[in-house]
């Protein structure tokens, strides 16, 4: 074989072999991109598997932990009682909710100081701390501006039992008060002045 053959064969060769490792190159570069991507995926999914879970325990835990933080430490939280009212018409109404089913309260608790109201626009309030029942905890509070000067007061606090088992026991209590809350000035805009009257709700359980 002359050396132009020789040549040409070289040429061929070295055509084919570059063509072949080119395309293993080509497959084995697509297969691990295709990896790559598979592996991101995947791990955007579980990342968003896992952001999903931690925001459903929030969703469930979040309410519960401001409820209890709502509470001194060894209270439990029973719930809001609140009234709104407007320029128009003062809120003056008996509010209610129930404890806990199967709730035991400590009753050599007594609360021994209560602000009930903020004596504004004629609002005002005779409760002391010993009309609390015991075992229950208040904490008042309301809203309140020097333009519209709202005035709030709770009292006639009452704890009366919801439910009895067979025996006569009581197994649910249902506290309430009377809460109050009116505008007093009208304001730059009466349209806009409103009130409120909250009151949080703790009790002390029997250990």
């Amino acid at each position: 074989m002359g050396n132009g053959d020789h040549h040409a064969s070289f040429v061929m060769m070295h055509r084919v072999l570059t063509k072949e490792v080119c395309h293993g190159l080509k497959q084995s570069y697509l297969h691990r991109r295709r990896l790559d991507e598979i592996c991101a995926e995947r791990k955007n999914i579980s990342m968003t598997r896992h952001l999903g879970s931690l925001f459903s325990i929030m969703l469930v835990v979040s309410p519960l932990a401001i409820a209890q933080s709502e509470c001194p430490e060894g209270f439990r939280h029973v719930g809001t009682l609140s009234g709104t009212g407007s320029s128009f018409t003062a809120f003056d109404n008996r509010v209610q909710k129930g404890l806990p089913k199967g709730a035991r309260l400590d009753t050599s608790y007594q609360q021994t100081e209560v602000r009930a109201t903020n004596r504004r626009s004629g609002m005002d309030s005779q409760l002391r701390p010993e009309d609390i029942p015991k075992g229950i905890l208040i904490i008042p509070s309301g809203t309140s501006d020097d333009i519209y000067q709202q005035g709030w007061a709770v009292s006639a606090p009452k704890l009366e039992a919801l439910d009895h088992d067979a025996k006569g026991n009581i197994t649910r209590y249902v506290f309430g008060m009377k809460l109050s809350c009116r505008v007093g000035g009208s304001g730059a805009n009466p349209h806009f002045g409103d009130c409120g009257v909250y009151v949080e709700v703790c009790y002390k359980p029997l250990k």
